[in-house]
């Protein structure tokens, strides 16, 4: 079951911001903090990119 149905998580959007890596003169980024064991439910929107 997921842990939360909305689109609103601060706290992750913080830590994966500030986890940031710009790597090839800035042509590449990579964001942290983006590892977690619970589950998010993504909006429907994102339905037709997986």
């Amino acid at each position: 079951m997921p842990v939360r149905e909305d689109v609103e998580l601060p706290e992750f959007r913080k830590k994966m911001i500030e986890g940031q890596q710009h790597l090839h003169d800035g042509k590449v980024t990579f964001f942290g903090g983006g590892r977690t064991k619970e589950l998010y439910r993504l909006p429907e929107r994102f339905a037709a990119v997986f």
